[in-house]
């Protein structure tokens, strides 16, 4: 049975109307066309659904029971355009988002901040993780868009957009002070213990990278899972850390930790928005990348 559902929609106006007269009227089409639509329907379903008298239009039992599946589905779809209209209207909706918890804290908040003002009620599902992971989860689709520090592993089907740059800077708790007034090799500093990112991070294949160039190989006294962690256990003298200024920063300027200076500075990094190449995105995620894109 391939019934077309416009039959199905008039049997919905006139069984909620009781009359061809008003059905035309909220359908914006003539009485003819109505009374047509209703004659193929039961010749389609071989029934009557209505009974038809002076005051209008009645349902029969079989026009009851079809009235009943017909109204629900049809109010489901009413509820889909309206849902749909308030998607692309910008009131409904949620940003799927991929970044880490460093990203999240020191750089996205003022620009969550702006997007929540202007679009209160789209949601931001934000899911954590390192620059490896936030890759992974764009390219299997269980996120629009990602907020990553760079390396970012280059390829076909994902476009990578730098928006800030960052330094990685040598901090140390108070016990370190009077390194402070030097300027170290990289030897001085390897001499101490280093607390750096574990290595499934962008951060610190960054930092193999570049240590590698310099013809020698980090290996830090302690690797932990977030870059937040460094500054605690950098502040109680556990060794020298290695971390993005932005996050060392308000512990430098309340004099809990301090800077060691290096010979050669670690060169600067960036942020980067990543997002499929194919595949189109939600309208709140365009609405998102508009808020944070230069």
């Amino acid at each position: 049975m391939n019934v077309n559902f416009e039959h199905y929609k008039v049997f919905y106006y006139v069984a909620r109307h009781g009359t061809i007269t008003q059905a035309a009227q909220a359908l914006y089409i003539s009485q003819p066309a109505v009374s047509k639509s209703i004659h193929l329907l039961e010749k389609e379903l071989s029934c009557e659904l209505f009974h038809r008298n002076q005051k209008g239009m009645t349902l029969t039992p079989e026009g009851e029971m079809l009235y009943g599946h017909v109204a629900k589905a049809y109010e489901q779809l009413a509820l889909g355009e309206k849902k749909l209209w308030e998607m692309l209207n910008l009131n409904n909706g949620v940003v799927r988002l991929g970044t880490s918890d460093m990203i999240a804290r020191f750089f996205l908040l003022p620009y969550l901040e702006k997007f929540h003002s202007l679009y209160p009620d789209i949601r931001i599902n934000m899911q954590s993780g390192t620059t490896p992971g936030t890759r992974i989860a764009l390219k299997e689709e269980r996120i629009e868009v990602g907020v990553v520090s760079s390396p970012v592993a280059a390829s076909d089907d994902i476009e990578i957009h730098p928006i800030r740059e960052i330094q990685d800077v040598f901090v140390a708790g108070l016990d370190y002070a009077p390194l402070a007034e030097k300027v170290l090799s990289f030897e001085e500093i390897m001499a101490h213990p280093i607390i750096c990112t574990e290595r499934n991070t962008a951060s610190r294949h960054y930092l193999d990278s570049f240590f590698l160039k310099h013809k020698m190989r980090l290996e830090p006294a302690f690797e932990l899972g977030t870059m937040e962690l460094i500054m605690p256990y950098a502040e109680r003298n556990l060794g020298i850390g290695i971390a993005v200024r932005d996050v060392a920063q308000e512990r430098l300027e309340q004099g809990s930790l301090i800077e060691i200076r290096s010979r050669i500075e670690i060169p600067k990094r960036q942020i980067c928005v990543i997002k499929r190449k194919k595949g189109g995105i939600s309208k709140a995620a365009e609405a998102f990348l508009d808020i944070i894109l230069p």
